[in-house]
Parts: C-alpha cells; structure tokens; sequence
C-alpha cells in the first residue's frame, strides 16, 4: 500500500504555505472521488458461506475502504443478476418466503452498502459458495491506497488535489485559473480510466467469474457452460 502523504509531498510543491494535514485532506477527497466514479479499484472478496435459510450476507471491506459498488455476484458457481427491492416486489409474488437451492437463485441486491440478499432464499448450506467481486474506494479516515492505483493513477489523483487547493479562495496559494485547469486535466483523466474499466469489463462479458484469485485475473469459464 502507498501513503496518501507520498501525494500530499509531490501536489504541496504548487501550493506553497498551504498546511500538509490540509493536503493530505484533499487527496484522501480526491481518491474517494475518483475510485467511486471509475470503479477502478477492484476486489473479489472471500467466499462467504451460503447458509440455509439466509439471504443477507454482510460484505467486508479491506481496511481503509468502503465498498462503492457490486459488480459481480455468484451462487454456488453461478451468477447473480443485479435487481432492487422494488423491482423484485413488482415483477415476483412472494419472493420473500420462497426459497431454492442456492444455484437456482437468481438475483442480488443492495440493502446498504455492506449488505448484499440474494433471491431467492437459499434453502442449502454451501460452503464458500457466494463469490462477490466490489469496486471501493477510500473511507474517510483512509491513511493509503494500493500501489497499482496510485501508481496508474498518480497523475490524475495530483490533478484532482492541486484543483480543491487552488480553488480554495483567499488563501496565499490560491489560483482559480490553474485550479480551472486542474480541474479540466482531471475530470479528463477520470472519464478516460471509467472508459478503460468499461472496456475491461465488456470484453470479458461473454465470461463469468468463478470465485478464486483476484478480479481480472480470476479463472474463469465460459458463461455457456453454466
């Protein structure tokens, strides 16, 4: 993991006076920012245990990272599709007390951040047969960020942070043109790492995820065999 003040150290040299708890601050807002609109940092969490009769499972983030959003989710091999509560009430009577063995679940979705339910009810126990693979980002407090994020992305993170600096007004650094041009730099580099994560992910569309190893370089099957 790289220290978010190894950034704070590079962007304070274009905000001469401005205070490193200050900067520190920024770039933390800046990598939440970035990591929740990009999705680009990536995780497949341990396998959670299927347990008969429970469709919440509680997610659990590495340290200094909240869970920004699901992009994959199994049952027993087999993949989860996305859907939401009021979908599921519009379109599936009784789907809160219907069960099925855990490969003829279908859906997934959110309660709240750390919470996925799956549809419908497991009616098996299995064990490590619930695989999820989440985009994070930083928390609030969050102290570092993984190498391969900072190292891809050190340039649009400094962008992001030098444009909250320099737009703060009335501070002896401030410089609202530059903070103008920051900005345009990093709202640029955002869209283009979103395109590149997207192109990732369509490209391995036609493949699904088997739980095991990291995301991007998990094995994998094809989605015919399931």
């Amino acid at each position: 993991m790289t220290a978010l003040n190894v950034i704070a150290l590079d962007a304070i040299k274009d905000v001469p006076g401005a205070p490193m708890p200050l900067v520190e601050r920024e770039v933390r807002f800046t990598a939440i920012d970035f990591c929740d609109y990009t999705l680009t940092w990536r995780v497949e969490l341990n396998d959670a245990n299927i347990v008969d009769g429970t469709a919440e499972y509680t997610m659990t983030p590495p340290a200094d990272s909240r869970i920004a959003t699901v992009l994959y989710a199994s049952a027993n091999g087999i993949r989860l599709l996305p859907t939401t509560e009021r979908r599921l009430d519009d379109t599936e009577d009784g789907w809160r007390l219907s069960t099925t063995k855990a490969a003829q679940a279908q859906w997934y979705y959110l309660p709240d951040r750390t919470t996925i339910r799956i549809a419908l009810t497991p009616s098996e126990n299995i064990t490590s047969g619930l695989g999820i693979t989440v985009a994070l980002k930083p928390t609030q407090d969050a102290k570092t960020l993984p190498d391969q994020l900072y190292e891809d992305n050190l340039e649009a993170l400094r962008a992001g942070t030098l444009a909250r600096l320099l737009s703060i007004p009335a501070k002896e650094w401030s410089n609202p043109d530059a903070g103008l041009y920051y900005r345009g730099e990093y709202e640029r580099a955002k869209r283009k790492e979103k395109a590149e994560r997207l192109n990732d992910y369509t490209r391995s569309s036609s493949l699904s995820i088997v739980p095991g190893g990291n995301y991007g370089g998990a094995r994998r099957r094809n989605a015919e065999e399931d």
